[in-house]
């Protein structure tokens, strides 16, 4: 999947040694990634806007990001491939 990402259970929480992502579909096409952060919030960037933090993956369900529905997870450290 690239990155050393492997898909893993539809789960916001925090896994130690783990950093996850999250993909928003919209009609059918990925539409937004976000990334969580040690401290288990996540960020995403908007377009030109800057990087924002939110507190979990469905705060920015809807909308023109679409609903977070795949999350993936790589060791912490791993390799980018």
């Amino acid at each position: 999947l690239g990155l050393g990402f492997q898909p893993c259970a539809n789960d916001s929480g925090v896994e130690g040694g783990y950093q996850k992502v999250v993909l928003y579909e919209q009609e059918g096409s990925w539409a937004h990634a976000a990334i969580q952060m040690p401290n288990g919030r996540w960020r995403s960037k908007i377009g030109r806007g800057p990087v924002i933090e939110h507190q979990s993956p469905q705060s920015l369900s809807s909308g023109i990001y679409g609903e977070p529905t795949t999350y993936m997870r790589r060791a912490t450290g791993a390799m980018m491939s």
